[in-house]
């Protein structure tokens, strides 16, 4: 079974040689690296064409477009079984590939994602985090607590064609919300397991780093996105994921040190849940309090 490996890169060039030897160390050998290039101005295309080895495939865009975009441009040059994903800055585990073939033969997966290790700008390791095991993880899985990381998810190639689902090209990070949280709707078979797939690194040159003026605004166009396919059960959860984005509108406001502007977004979750009620009232009386509290449990701070 054919597995495309894709790392999409724009001026990728500080950790680049670290994540494709991750992936060329592998003891899964039938796949192909798709490098796919968004018009990077640094040493990015060097550093790719200078490793030899014919399974990696180098496509350069004509012009810069959104990450969404470049995903999709990318999946459409790959020709595997299975589609996995690895950032430029990112380390892929040496037998992930060859669990991605084994999880398949045993579940019949159209998604699958497991744990990462969260490692910083050096390598060092920060944290670990798996998600549990369910064969059977629904949109309202996902609205409770969102725990996929793009570098420990594989897709079958049947939600490029059965679903006639792909990334949207109008996202700019949230790009594996997007297509995960359609994906569910649409009751494709998606499964956790309890297994560390990848590092994922953690530095202030991150474009998930980078983005997190525009992280809250695109949630919201997500789930408007799919809220006529949310079933009646799930609208509670829906609900609440949606005035969560309010949160995240906070956090980056109180980061950049506009507590007034903060306060103002959080507020207009203000009414729908007690927690959103404690947390704005955090921000009132300790600000820096709420934004170690980020910090530290990051996207996990509220769930239900």
């Amino acid at each position: 079974m054919l597995i495309s490996v894709i790392m999409n890169c724009f001026n990728g060039e500080f950790f680049l040689k670290e994540s494709i030897e991750s992936v060329l160390r592998s003891n899964y050998d039938k796949f192909e690296l798709i490098f796919f290039d968004n018009c990077s101005t640094d040493n990015s295309i060097k550093i790719a064409e200078s490793y030899k080895d014919k399974r990696i495939k180098i496509f350069r865009n004509i012009s810069n477009v959104n990450l969404g975009e470049a995903r999709k441009l990318a999946v459409n040059k790959s020709k595997g079984e299975l589609i996995c994903f690895l950032d430029v800055d990112d380390l892929i585990c040496k037998d992930s590939l060859k669990k991605y073939v084994e999880f398949f033969n045993e579940l019949k997966y159209d998604i699958i994602y497991g744990g990462v290790e969260y490692i910083d700008a050096n390598g060092n390791s920060i944290n670990k985090y798996n998600p549990s095991f369910n064969s059977a993880i629904d949109i309202g899985n996902l609205l409770k607590n969102f725990d996929v990381n793009v570098p420990s998810m594989c897709f079958h190639r049947n939600i490029f064609s059965k679903y006639n689902l792909n990334f949207d090209p109008k996202i700019k990070c949230c790009e594996e919300f997007a297509i995960i949280t359609h994906a569910a709707v649409l009751n494709a078979k998606i499964v956790s397991v309890n297994t560390l797939f990848s590092s994922y690194r953690i530095h202030d040159s991150s474009l998930t780093h980078l983005n997190l003026n525009i992280g809250a605004i695109e949630r919201r166009y997500i789930l408007d996105k799919i809220k006529h396919l949310v079933k009646i059960d799930h609208l509670q959860i829906y609900n609440f994921a949606y005035f969560k984005s309010y949160y995240y509108d906070a956090i980056y406001l109180a980061k950049l040190g506009d507590l007034e502007a903060a306060k103002r977004e959080l507020h207009k979750a203000y009414q729908y849940s007690i927690i959103f009620k404690i947390l704005y009232w955090g921000f009132v009386f300790s600000p820096k309090v709420c934004l170690y509290l980020y910090k530290l449990k990051g996207r996990k701070i509220i769930k239900i």
